[in-house]
């Protein structure tokens, strides 16, 4: 416990007190491993055993077929890393030494010239143990001593008196069993999209920190609007956590700065044994501008830098933080002019801005977390935020990410929904266990909560739900529930709210949010219903191209489909005997029980499935197809949701708030969820998802004998004018070139960062809603022609967020088209230049049913060129000679995304972009295309 210290608030004035500098000696770099039985292999340090082995050609590639059953013996065997190091005189001199040890992975014993100096058992735990008795003047060793976390969680799940399901996954994951009973990488034991590979290693930076009296571990910032004397404020919680010599007394200045302003602060620190220093600041909000989620505002960020300096001003311990000034809350509130027992509202408010939240679910990029390159990470969040998503959530059975996704995240304004790290499992609850979790929450959040993308916190995956729903045979047992509140209400909610006060925090996903909350922790109801907080839906037996089939909740956090990942992706890691879709490789890599036959049924609905004779081509046009499936169920199910933001049906369902669909990227090669493959490839889903997530959105869908049209905007926040940072820095506008109203012809081809400096042009922005108006503009074809056979302006006004625009029969647009049938026809939409705008089509039957379609369209490529003489932007020229559905083209072997893919063609031609992720000339660009349509597979 920390003795009481003084903090006086000073300008100018320097305390004379005698303090060195922090040193720091890294033990990053060359380690050496060994597991009794073979030669010491080297190892870098951050890394693992399995890419240790990898390096030294022990192991192949993990990924390769059935390299994971192959190489279970790794995660089975205890291992120890050992390296030497010199320590001087110098280090030696300070009074207290610590080994820091950001992340061990994860049942350790450590040891310092043969002395045990500290264990560990949390892979999400920073570890700091006290060394200085243990090291001598020059050279010294350390060694890691890890235990398998396989072995050790059979050896925890024995000591429990009770049995803490579940104790395995179930076979066809195969995986390793009680993964609940050791805080780790839950998904390392297999999940059902990825393999088990029990990784064991020193994860994160270790190294020596050595100093005289005090070190500044952390800084956090809370920011927390406020007005004071009728002016509008930021109030700054600063927490300053600290390290101290024992028994020492510290005396000395505290000056903290704000980066990009002149602002600055001195403290008076006094004290012994100090452990964390709160100091509270306000700053007005005109000196600073406001950090906005994507789409509706900018990411400015600012660094706060705390500074201890001594008497003589020299430098005694530094640290920063970096975060943006914005306010977050969580509102529930009963639903208006509806009955009191149709449930809460469930959204979130940003800067007092209701986000309707777009985005996916993040699982862990990779098994070996090593292998997760800030290049890598970069790639896949500007993907992200190139398919217009403005939120990501880390689902709880994978890591909390490395600062470069959280940094990352700040800076293109994804926000984050972050779970802590518990999964489909129930956990113990015995004295080691909870002093593990409690440390390893009271870390995570201080890591964290700076962060201004950091949404929200939650505190499981779906252990509600299964408490709920009889999962492993446990149907809501009072034993297991009162374990549920002891670890989730009492250990990990308490810890949250009181390390992040001004953050909401949710017990669980899917939940009833407040309503779980007043049942005590539990609801006593469905904990996935549609009236309160938010659902998890998959729908895989019914027809995913209808609207009907969804549920109208509050918010969608978890919903999807599966698909392959293309055999770009699948070659490097089958063997040619297994490129056929009913390999038993095939068979063996789905972890989603009947997931294959469930794809071919779903396609089945849908379209026709292909029919080559050759099985490997076969296979690949079943990819296409289940990559195609994946994305019109996205499409029509993210569609739905936001279509419910504005609008409650007459059960009080709707207010929908959020769609975040499973899953983001692919952990490895293999059929899933996933709308990126491993490595960073999109799927048809994720050009899909750039149009439903686009901030104008045309949304046409059926409804019984009717086609209806929605217009479906992101509503654009208040910003506040009087605040010219606001202005300068977020919006930047540009002078209209006249004043008439805006009218939504003109905005179509707008991008997020448009539609901020249209903010900057209008008197009150929040009236940008009442002056889209415009024509959309409908096309009626046949689908043996590229000529519309109908056209029609349809003039609207748009004054919601969502809002039907059209609403007719569907015989009537037969009619119109002089179709024979819906068969022939389908339907395009389009707000300006079909070419640049937002554009929308539907078929107005299933496309296995459609006639006139042409088998083989005669799709070309017909010309690349670089625009503007650029080495990784291109322009791809195609043409047609009929309707395409589904054209996707392919740069095999070259890294980089489409402007627009997977799209119908109804015009001769078209242009999308080529955006390269590396150096390529035209002439290997043009060599390695492909282009087919939905009709090209099929033969006869």
């Amino acid at each position: 416990m920390a003795t009481k210290f003084l903090v006086h608030i000073l300008f100018n004035v320097l305390v004379h007190v005698s303090l060195q500098n922090v040193q720091r000696l890294e033990l990053n770099g060359p380690w050496s491993i060994s597991n009794g039985t073979m030669s010491a292999v080297p190892a870098r340090v951050p890394g693992g055993v399995h890419t240790a082995l990898m390096d030294a050609g022990i192991l192949k590639d993990p990924y390769f077929r059935k390299n994971d059953n192959e190489y279970r013996w790794v995660g089975l065997t205890n291992w120890t890393y050992t390296r030497s190091f010199q320590v001087s005189s110098a280090l030696l001199d300070q009074r207290s030494i610590e080994l820091v040890c950001e992340g061990l992975d994860t049942v350790a014993e450590v040891k310092i010239n043969g002395h045990l100096v500290g264990r560990a058992d949390n892979q999400f735990v920073r570890y700091t143990f006290d060394i200085k008795q243990f090291l001598r003047e020059g050279n010294n060793t350390i060694e890691a001593v890890f235990e398998s976390a396989v072995t050790y969680g059979a050896r925890r799940a024995g000591e429990q008196s009770y049995r803490v399901p579940p104790d395995c996954p179930p076979g066809y994951f195969h995986g390793e069993c009680h993964g609940n009973m050791v805080r780790k990488m839950q998904c390392a034991f297999s999940w059902d999209w990825g393999p088990a590979f029990v990784t064991t290693g020193i994860w994160k930076d270790i190294y020596i920190a050595a100093f005289d009296s005090i070190r500044i571990t952390d800084v956090t910032v809370d920011t927390v609007k406020a007005q004071t004397d009728g002016e509008r404020i930021w109030e700054l919680h600063v927490t300053v956590f600290t390290r101290c010599a024992r028994d020492v007394d510290i005396s000395g200045t505290m000056t903290v700065t704000l980066s990009d302003t002149r602002l600055s602060w001195h403290s008076l620190i006094q004290g012994t044994n100090i452990e964390k220093i709160p100091l509270n600041f306000t700053v007005s909000k005109n000196q600073v501008s406001t950090w906005w989620p994507r789409g509706y505002g900018g990411q400015l960020l600012y660094n706060l830098t705390a500074t201890l300096e001594d008497g003589r001003g020299e430098l005694v311990s530094r640290n920063s933080v970096r975060f943006g000034f914005r306010s977050v809350q969580l509102v529930q509130d009963p639903i208006k002019d509806m009955h009191p027992n149709n449930g809460l509202t469930f959204y979130f408010r940003v800067n007092d801005q209701p986000i309707f939240l777009k985005g996916s679910n993040w699982v862990p990029a990779d098994s070996f977390p090593e292998r997760v390159t800030p290049d890598r990470l970069r790639n896949y969040m500007t993907s992200a935020a190139d398919a217009n998503m403005n939120a990501m959530r880390v689902w709880g059975g994978g890591i909390y990410e490395s600062d470069d996704f959280y940094n990352l995240a700040d800076e293109l304004g994804i926000l984050i929904w972050q779970d802590f790290m518990f999964a489909c499992a129930l956990y113990p609850v015995d004295a080691p266990f909870m002093a593990s979790v409690t440390q390893e929450i009271t870390y995570q959040v201080r890591r964290l909560k700076s962060h201004p993308s950091l949404l929200a916190w939650s505190g499981n995956n779906e252990n509600e739900v299964a408490l709920t729903g009889g999962w492993w045979g446990v149907y809501r047992d009072e034993h297991y529930m009162a374990d549920y509140r002891k670890l989730y209400v009492d250990t990990v909610g308490r810890i949250t709210r009181a390390e992040d006060p001004y953050r909401p925090f949710m017990l669980s996903s899917p939940s009833n949010g407040k309503q779980s909350e007043a049942d005590g922790g539990i609801s006593k109801g469905n904990p996935g219903g549609t009236m309160f907080g938010d659902i998890h839906d998959y729908q895989y037996s019914r027809p995913f191209f209808k609207d009907s089939t969804y549920q109208i909740p509050r918010m969608a956090s978890e919903y999807g489909l599966q698909s392959f990942p293309s055999m770009e992706s699948l070659r490097p890691v089958y063997e040619e005997q297994d490129l056929y879709y009913d390999s038993e490789l095939n068979t063996y890599r789905q972890h989603h029980y009947g997931g294959n036959r469930e794809m071919t049924n779903l396609i089945g609905m849908y379209m026709l499935l292909p029919n080559s004779t050759d099985r490997r081509k076969q296979f690949e046009d079943t990819i296409y197809c289940t990559q195609i499936m994946q994305a019109v169920g996205m499409r029509t199910e993210t569609e739905h949701y936001r279509r419910w933001q504005s609008a409650l049906n007459s059960r009080g369902e709707g207010n929908t708030m959020g769609a975040l669909y499973w899953m983001f990227a692919d952990i490895w090669p293999a059929p899933s969820w996933a709308s990126i493959e491993y490595g960073g490839k999109w799927k048809v889903l994720h050009y899909f998802a750039r149009k439903f997530f686009a901030p104008i959105l045309i949304s046409p869908y059926i409804e019984g004998y009717a086609l209806k049209v929605h217009l479906v905007l992101d509503e654009l926040p208040a910003i506040d004018h009087s605040n010219p940072l606001d202005i300068e820095l977020n919006l930047k506008p540009e002078v209209m070139e006249d004043e008439r109203p805006f009218s939504l012809f003109s905005l179509w081809s707008w991008t997020n960062d448009a539609l901020e400096r249209l903010k900057g042009q209008l008197k009150k922005p929040s009236e940008i809603l009442s002056l889209l108006e415009g024509n959309l503009y409908m096309r009626i074809y046949s689908w043996d022609s590229l000529e519309p056979r109908y056209t029609e302006e349809i003039p609207f006004h748009v004054v919601k967020s969502s809002e039907m625009v059209l609403e007719t029969r569907i015989q009537g647009l037969v009619e119109k088209g002089q179709c024979k049938t819906e068969d022939h026809c389908f339907v395009y939409f389009h707000l300006g230049d079909p070419s640049e705008g937002p554009v929308s089509w539907l078929p107005l039957s299933v496309l296995k049913t459609a006639i006139g379609l042409q088998r083989h369209p005669d799709l070309k490529v017909t010309g690349i060129s670089p625009v503007d003489g650029d080495a990784l932007v291109f322009d791809v020229h195609i043409s047609t000679s009929a309707v395409a559905v589904f054209v996707w083209i392919e740069a095999t072997g070259i890294k980089g995304r489409f402007s627009d893919n997977g799209f119908l063609l109804c015009d001769r031609s078209k242009t999308v972009k080529f955006y390269a992720w590396e150096n390529v000339s035209s002439q290997k660009l043009q060599s390695s295309l492909t282009i087919k349509s939905l009709t090209d597979i099929y033969e006869g």
